[in-house]
Formats: structure tokens, sequence, C-alpha cells
């Protein structure tokens, strides 16, 4: 294996690579369009959570779906004229909440995750952003037994690949988070999650680590990326130079797509796309760690600016403007 690797994306991803490829005695190139951390690693809700291992397209999907699809809830918005342009990834999308398919997804999400937290506890104190840590876990807010009841299948898996929770009654969810309105029949506290009061921070701070371990960072628009020998070439923006790699990791996130396919590899992806806000609480009210408002949509976490709102997911392409109907409505 050559010993130069570029790796295409300074987000989460892409410095995490970047670090474990450098740990590794490779020599690494970072690059990014713009600094570390400011596209889709600036406005996320910030949990290290165990209890991501439920994808979207679970079995509870199919009967949410005409809900869903009246495209005007928190949770889930798309817009019409990019699923149309996405039928055949959405049939496979809808295809893979089968159970089977369901129970090897959680599996294999499940062995990502059960990673995560000792890299990030690692990563925090290797890079001195330990101080943004909080290990008070999240908490998934019900509404009514309606609510409570359809989020079986997550509790059932959860119970399978041993991430802690707790049920808490209405007077216990009070006791840990105050500020709450009292609105919610119970809460789950998923345990063995960590958050973080700004990401942006964390990921900033991560590849500082990785300059200061020698690793290099380079500014640029990659806009399509071709084999040259053994190699890669990878070409920026409008003539604004290129840079050569013995190979290649690409972590752009949604923009992954259209870059690989200028090296005729297609994708079969879409992406999330969402929304953030952040808000003061009434007479300095706040969270001692995020909550989930399943009945709401939306996501709330103390944040080092504030209360962070983050929406559910939005279908459009990545590049498309801003529809933010969706914080309206959360």
């Amino acid at each position: 294996m050559g010993k130069h690797v570029v790796v295409l994306g300074a987000g989460i991803v892409g410095v995490c690579c970047a670090l474990e490829l450098q740990r590794r005695g490779l020599s690494v190139t970072l690059v990014d369009r713009q600094e570390p951390g400011l596209e889709t690693s600036l406005g996320n809700a910030g949990v290290i959570a165990r209890s991501s291992l439920m994808p979207f397209n679970h079995p509870g999907l199919w009967p949410q779906l005409p809900r869903l699809l009246k495209n005007d809830t928190v949770q889930f918005r798309y817009k019409l004229s990019y699923l149309a342009r996405n039928l055949g990834w959405a049939a496979r999308f809808l295809l893979n909440a089968r159970p089977a398919v369901f129970r090897q997804t959680v599996e294999a999400l499940d062995g990502l995750i059960r990673l995560s937290a000792p890299e990030h506890l690692r990563l925090l104190n290797e890079s001195g952003a330990a101080h943004r840590l909080r290990d008070t876990g999240w908490v998934f807010l019900y509404r009514s037994e309606q609510g409570w009841n359809s989020g079986e299948l997550s509790r059932k898996t959860f119970a399978q690949y041993q991430v802690p929770t707790q049920v808490l009654q209405p007077a216990e969810l009070a006791e840990i988070e105050p500020a709450l309105a009292p609105i919610f029949h119970r809460a789950l506290w998923i345990q063995g999650s960590y958050s973080v009061d700004d990401p942006h921070e964390v990921v900033a701070a991560y590849a500082a680590l990785f300059r200061r371990s020698g690793g290099a960072f380079q500014r640029l628009t990659a806009s399509a990326i071709r084999r040259e020998g053994q190699g890669w070439i990878v070409q920026g923006a409008q003539g604004s130079g290129s840079v050569a790699a013995d190979r290649l990791v690409v972590a752009m996130g949604p923009w992954s797509k259209g870059l690989l396919k200028t090296a005729g590899i297609d994708l079969p992806m879409a992406f999330e796309r969402g929304y953030h806000m952040h808000y003061s609480g009434a007479d300095g009210a706040s969270l001692t760690r995020p909550v989930y408002d399943t009945g709401g949509g939306y996501v709330l976490s103390p944040m080092a600016r504030g209360l962070r709102l983050t929406t559910g997911v939005e279908l459009d392409a990545c590049e498309a403007p801003a529809r933010p109907l969706q914080l309206d409505l959360a």
C-alpha cells in the first residue's frame, strides 16, 4: 500500500479517518473547501449515541408511511422533484425495511457504534477537548401511551444489543430535567451515551491534533477524481490546482456521490438534510443533556451557544436552497 493518503472532507468522519491513518504510520493530507467542521459536522445535536443503531427504514416504518408522505411533519419532509429523480433509491430504501435486512443493518451499525465512544473519549483527551464532554446520556420523551407503544421495537433492539436504558415516570423525569414542561407521559433515559457542547469545536480540536502530529491540511474544492497509474489525482474546481495521492478516502458526506461519479462510481445514495437554531430558555432555563421529543420530532441540546433545536429529515439536493419550514414547525 502506498504511504501517502489524501482524505477528502474535514468533517468528523474525515478528521477521524485522517487521525487513525496517521496513527498507523501513513503520511496523510486532509483536504476540504473550508476549515474543518464547518459543513455537516457544524449543526448536529452533538450526541455520541450508543442508541443510534436503529436505521430510519425499520419494519415500523410501513404503518408510518401514510402520515409521513403527507409531507407536513417535523420528522420528515421531502422535495417531490428530488424524490421523483431518485425513485429507484427510494424503492430500495423501503425494501430494506424488511425484518431480515433490518437485523443485518442493526448488527453492522452496532459493530461500528460500539467502537465510537471509546475512540471519542481517547481523542477528546488527546486533543484537549475533554471539557466539552457530558456523560449524562440523553432522553427520549413520549407524549402519550400510543407514542410509548410505538417505540417498542426500539426498546427491544436496545435490550438485545445491551444498550443501557432506564424508564422514567413523569416525576423521575422532572427530577433530572426540571426545566421541561410537564407534558410527557413517559421517558426513556439512554445511558452509556455522551454529548458535547459544541460539535464544531470538537472537530476543530481533532484537526488541530492531526496537524500537531505532522498531518497536512489543504484548502481545495474537489471537483473530480481520476486514476493515474497506481494512484489518484484530485482536481480542484476552476483550475485551482490538484493534489496527488497513493490512496484516497472520500468522506465528503452528501457531496461524495457527485464526486465519485467523476471516476465512474455510481453510489446508490440519498442524504438527510436538516436544520438547527439556537435559543435562550425563558428565565435562564436549560437542560443537562439532550432530549428527543419523539412526538414533536425534534432534538433539543444544551450547547455553548444556548439550546440547540435540530429538526428531523429533509430529502432534497444537498445544494438546494434552505427551506426552514421544519424548523418553524418544531
